[in-house]
């Protein structure tokens, strides 16, 4: 009888807990996150963060808090070992942040990790020295009340990840939005931020009004309208931006439960709802709004990364923050209502003794539309007549471009494109309905084709320099893609919160360069990670002005040429912004649309 191989096997720790550094540790702000949230768990009212090379060399964050014993100083880095929970009920009763144990184990995989910590009653601080989950000293040292991490070479172990971080600027824009989310919601807690031995960041502590001004800049200060809303299970409070605060990108939209940052594209609804009549088209209201409610009532166990909650009564959330919404903007008088008291009169009052004078339609009792008719001429013979006429205009000039465009329409790729609304492209090819968004189809061909030629940039000086006022958020990032932004033209000094301008670039069609720059920024910090060269950033954005609009009539061979062009790119089908260019659509899922 032969033998029976076993062909399951437990993992080692070693390649169990780098597996979970996959979910845990996606990039170096992922590192920041969690040990700057375990800081505050540990009560900690002054954390520092220093970091090198957007986190890959150092990562480096100390507190004030509470510190850990001997013993829990080692036991902190084994998997799922945590202070937070003892049975499984406890996970609907968390108040921390960090509480799975997951964290420092997943880090300690994959990277050098040194820890100094002590306790208040403690006399020597403990040190921990470990490489890859393998501890290589734990011993006593001396230290201040408090915790210090330094992580350094993150991923030295896994090169393949590390191969796969985006460049510094993308990073450290990263590490600064994680920053900034655990500092918005503790105005408490002094928090200073430095990179590169630069420090981008120093928020003391104050009210949350003053943080928001501090980190989002001083335009706030007179945009912010508090929100103030309690029922028996939840409360609501924080701020929501004036519609004139309004932004083309989601960057100043925070929403915090439980002092825990999430993201809710329910939730954001109830709010934008209420700035919609007052905002343009394409732009988003900003606020920075907390929720409190009972720990028993969210799961918030859901995601990796803790982002996302699930809510045991997400209606009637909604309900209460849309009116509440509704209601900060009506006490502040930001929503526009009717003022029955306004001057001016709708309706003409009469007067005792007024004249009324019937009016007059000037129309006969005596017509009769059934009966007989003065016309001399057959009205439906003359609409026959006309549809005929039209019907043959119409077929000759079908034919007439038909016979046109025959040999335009023959190539290597049998296409007979359609244009519907003005906007999409459609055609079949190879057993599918393809459809392409005309617009970005033209600026993906005129992208790629611009990419390949010298940049021609003229930069001119300011008469008058334009002073722009800036939070720490969006100072540190500016400062952190200059060398980009230098290359375009834009030249400046830094001051305290603001930055002076001397020099612009000279936009195609009269742009505005300022509101071009801002527009950089916001769209960096919306999940864009596209601004990684001055000549991409640049071509980008002057063919989105000269390219082809949506509703913007086409003909035959246009469609034509601009497919034929658009297949020869590199990426025909997403652009710069990551947006679809191409639908496509086989012929087995439109018969199982229709159920055929």
């Amino acid at each position: 009888m032969d033998e029976v191989k076993n062909v399951i096997y437990k993992l080692p720790d070693q390649i169990a807990n780098q597996i979970a550094a996959g979910e845990v540790v996606q990039r170096p702000a992922s590192v920041v996150k969690e040990l700057v949230e375990n800081a505050v768990d540990a009560h900690a009212t002054l954390i520092k963060v220093v970091i090198k090379d957007a986190g890959k060399s150092l990562i480096y964050v100390e507190d004030n808090g509470d510190g850990m014993s001997f013993e829990d100083a080692r036991m902190c880095f084994e998997r799922h070992a945590t202070s937070k929970l003892r049975t499984a009920d406890d996970l609907f009763k968390i108040v921390t942040k960090g509480f799975r144990g997951e964290a420092l184990a997943s880090i300690a995989a994959i990277a050098q990790v040194e820890l100094i910590t002590k306790r208040a009653e403690d006399e020597l601080a403990t040190k921990v020295n470990i490489e890859g989950n393998e501890t290589k000293e734990h011993v006593g040292c001396a230290g201040n009340k408090g915790t210090q991490f330094s992580i350094k070479h993150l991923f030295y172990n896994v090169p393949a990840r590390r191969y796969f971080l985006k460049s510094d600027s993308i990073e450290w824009k990263h590490i600064v939005e994680e920053f900034v989310r655990v500092a918005l919601v503790h105005p408490e807690i002094e928090m200073i931020l430095e990179h590169n031995d630069e420090v981008e960041m120093h928020l003391p502590v104050g009210s949350l009004r003053q943080r928001i001004v501090k980190v989002m800049g001083a335009k706030f200060q007179d945009w912010l309208v508090p929100i103030d809303e309690e029922t028996h299970w939840l409360k609501i409070k924080g701020f929501v931006v004036k519609p004139e605060g309004a932004k083309k990108s989601r960057v100043d939209q925070y929403f915090f439960v439980n002092n825990r940052f999430i993201k809710n594209s329910y939730l954001h609804h109830a709010v934008q709802t209420i700035f919609s009549p007052n905002i343009p088209d394409g732009y988003f209201a900003g606020y920075f709004i907390q929720l409190e409610l009972d720990t028993s009532l969210i799961d918030v166990n859901i995601h990796p990364t803790k982002t996302e909650i699930k809510f045991q009564d997400e209606r009637s959330v909604y309900a209460i923050l849309h009116a509440a919404t509704r209601r900060a903007l009506g006490i502040h008088n930001v929503v526009p209502s009717l003022d029955f008291n306004q001057s001016g009169n709708y309706v003409t009052p009469v007067h005792s003794g007024t004249e009324i004078k019937v009016p007059s339609t000037g129309a006969t009792g005596n017509y009769n539309p059934f009966g007989p008719t003065t016309a001399k001429r057959d009205v439906v013979q003359e609409w026959l007549q006309l549809q005929a006429e039209m019907h043959q205009s119409i077929q000759g000039v079908q034919q007439a471009k038909q016979q046109s465009m025959n040999d335009d329409l023959q190539s290597e790729l049998d296409i007979r494109p359609l244009q519907m609304f003005k906007k999409w492209i459609v055609f079949e090819y190879n057993d599918e309905m393809w459809m392409v968004d005309q617009s970005r189809a033209h600026q993906q061909v005129l992208y790629e084709s611009s990419m390949k030629k010298p940049m021609n940039i003229q930069s001119q000086a300011l008469l008058n320099p334009w002073v722009m006022e800036l939070g720490s958020k969006y100072q540190s990032l500016i400062n952190e893609i200059k060398p980009i932004l230098t290359t375009l033209g834009f030249v400046w000094e830094a001051g305290d919160d603001q930055l002076i301008f001397t020099a612009m670039p000279v936009l195609r069609g009269g742009q505005d360069a300022q509101q071009w720059l801002m527009d950089v920024v916001e769209n960096w910090l919306d999940e864009y990670e596209r601004v990684d060269s001055a000549q991409s950033l640049w071509t980008w954005k002057n063919v989105k002005q000269e390219s082809i609009r949506n509703g913007q009539f086409l003909t035959l061979p246009e469609m034509k040429e601009l497919v034929m062009e658009l297949l020869e790119c590199e990426n025909p089908f997403f652009n710069p912004d990551h947006k679809k260019i191409i639908f496509k659509v086989n012929s087995q899922q439109l018969l199982k649309a229709f159920n055929l």
